[in-house]
């Protein structure tokens, strides 16, 4: 039987990650396309055949083989995957009063969490004087441990950061969490009641499901 849906990916990004397991929380079959970043070979993001699929160029992009629907940006295909998939609202909430938790968290990851670490990464690649001012990255740091510390305050006393159970805003940000470790070095000593919750996180049975596809990922997540 095919697939019900195909997840186009990298297997570096933290984004498609997300996607992936929600879909095994889900239960919904899958298949991974990797495709490769700033390439407009037949594989690259930047490929006429990929840029019909997403005009962006980006990873992930979700094509549903069952009604031929196609959508990009992570939160938009984890809305969708939920709105489909999710009919009981166990993990995107079950009143508008949970739905309101979820995208709360999700929100701060789009507006907050998530440029913190897109500015530091974006240091560590791509700054052309990075070894001549580090002044830049020490300012990235710093709102990173102010994030840090913002997220253990929102998980101290409780098992996950929106609802009392997992959900969609745990795993909208925990992988971002892992990938930044691995790549930037970060520690997170210090903030015990953040590395409890990525450690629940990372042991929950659809999030080893899910790191799978994405080995390098996994060391990372197991070497926490």
């Amino acid at each position: 039987m095919a697939p019900q849906v195909t997840l186009y990916s990298h297997p570096g990004s933290p984004n498609p990650l997300k996607v992936a397991i929600l879909l095994e929380a889900l239960n919904v079959s899958y298949e991974v396309i990797n495709r490769e970043f700033a390439n407009d070979g037949p594989n690259g993001m930047k490929s006429a055949e990929f840029l019909k699929i997403n005009p962006t160029g980006r990873i992930p992009a979700l094509v549903d083989n069952e009604n031929g629907h196609v959508v990009w940006e992570s939160t938009a295909i984890l809305t969708y995957i939920a709105d489909r998939w999710d009919t009981a609202g166990e993990f995107r909430g079950k009143t508008p009063q949970e739905r309101s938790l979820v995208i709360q968290y999700v929100s701060y990851q789009i507006s907050t969490f998530g440029p913190a670490l897109g500015e530091s990464l974006h240091y560590l690649f791509n700054h052309p004087v990075k070894d001549l001012d580090r002044s830049v990255q020490e300012r990235n740091h710093k709102e990173l441990h102010t994030q840090f510390a913002f997220i253990d305050s929102q998980v101290k006393g409780r098992d996950w950061i929106a609802l009392d159970r997992f959900s969609i805003a745990d795993l909208s940000i925990v992988p971002q969490l892992v990938y930044l470790t691995q790549y930037d070095g970060l520690s997170l000593e210090g903030y015990p009641n953040l590395q409890a919750w990525v450690a629940r996180t990372i042991a929950v049975e659809s999030v080893k499901k899910g790191y799978k596809s994405f080995p390098g990922q996994a060391a990372a997540a197991t070497a926490l």
